[in-house]
């Protein structure tokens, strides 16, 4: 019998998403139908466990929040006593369900980036996408490749969020912008992302460049729409640093260019170099959708135990590298 603690304390205080909440609570019941033990604990004790479960990550330059330093706590405890935790984050479908009406949520262990993560998508079951697909009504659409026509879209992260390994947003777009004016004088538009405070500075920046540097920074313009899927229509290519458009993007036929591989989730099927902005390539996306929709599960299947029944053969790290999906 396996032990499942699921932390309620590790949600911000204040909350008003109902859906938090039943994500610890889910999970749990899930855990118990399942035949195993599960507790859910509404302290700020850690107990042992062989598999403790979080909703959101933490990192080392997280705020001294206490709901974050309980994350940070539970997730070293386990790491120390070679136990696992379950990290339960945000949908990389988003895109196709922005309100998240339908509930969908990625699972994995340990980690939240591919290269630090344990997805539990080793020979995933096509049903998944087939049922996600549908759900979400979504598709892979054909690759729009070496379209003469189109612009690169820029995907921007939150300035100095700790994904963007503390760099600044404005740093990284100057380069982005730099290294693709030296290979193509095709028209850029610049996406900043919807939760960055500082998108007012980011313009503002970025107008100061195109007055002082006008080849570089000749035909650039800031997206004015609230819809990325507006932004997707004429896209010749789209480039980001490791974050969820990129595989929004990837579904959708656009041909992907990602500046951090080892994390990003599309790596597998996005360009890592600018030298084949004109020059595409043609990944085959079968095993990268197949393998995103064995990450993600609903409320109610993680609340009837599909979802554990599958995560339970990666519970141990000893049988991670070799446990199969049934």
């Amino acid at each position: 019998m396996i032990k499942v603690v699921s932390y309620m304390k590790c949600i911000p205080p204040g909350n008003k998403k109902p859906q938090k909440p039943l994500i610890i609570k889910n999970f749990i019941e899930g855990v118990n139908a399942s035949g195993d033990k599960g507790i859910v604990l509404n302290t700020w004790s850690i107990v042992d466990a062989d598999v403790a479960v979080i909703q959101g990550f933490t990192h080392q330059d997280s705020q001294k929040h206490r709901h974050l330093i309980l994350r940070k706590a539970v997730y070293d405890r386990q790491q120390q006593k070679g136990k696992r935790t379950v990290i339960v984050d945000s949908s990389l479908f988003l895109f196709a369900d922005p309100t998240q009406s339908k509930n969908y949520l990625r699972y994995g262990y340990d980690g939240i980036f591919p290269n630090t993560a344990e997805y539990c998508d080793v020979n995933p079951n096509p049903e998944r996408w087939r049922k996600i697909s549908q759900d979400l009504n979504i598709e892979l659409k054909p690759w729009r490749l070496n379209q003469k026509e189109g612009h690169i879209l820029i995907c921007c992260q939150r300035d100095g969020g700790w994904s963007m390994d503390g760099r600044s947003v404005q740093q990284w777009l100057k380069e982005v912008i730099t290294a693709i004016r030296m290979r193509t004088q095709r028209s850029i538009l610049v996406r900043f992302h919807p939760g960055d405070k500082n998108v007012k500075a980011h313009r503002n920046t970025l107008a100061n460049w195109m007055q002082s540097d006008s080849t570089t920074f000749k035909n650039v313009n800031v997206s004015a729409t609230r819809s990325l899927h507006e932004d997707f229509y004429t896209a010749h290519s789209l480039v980001g640093h490791n974050s969820s458009p990129t595989c929004a993007s990837v579904i959708e036929g656009i041909p992907t260019f990602v500046t951090d591989p080892a994390r990003a989730q599309a790596s597998t099927v996005a360009h890592h170099s600018f030298d084949e902005i004109e020059e595409h390539k043609n990944f085959d996306r079968k095993l990268f959708v197949e393998r995103l929709a064995q990450m993600h599960w609903t409320l109610d299947e993680v609340r009837s135990g599909q979802c554990w029944l599958h995560m339970r053969k990666w519970a141990t790290k000893q049988s991670s590298s070799t446990a199969q999906p049934a």
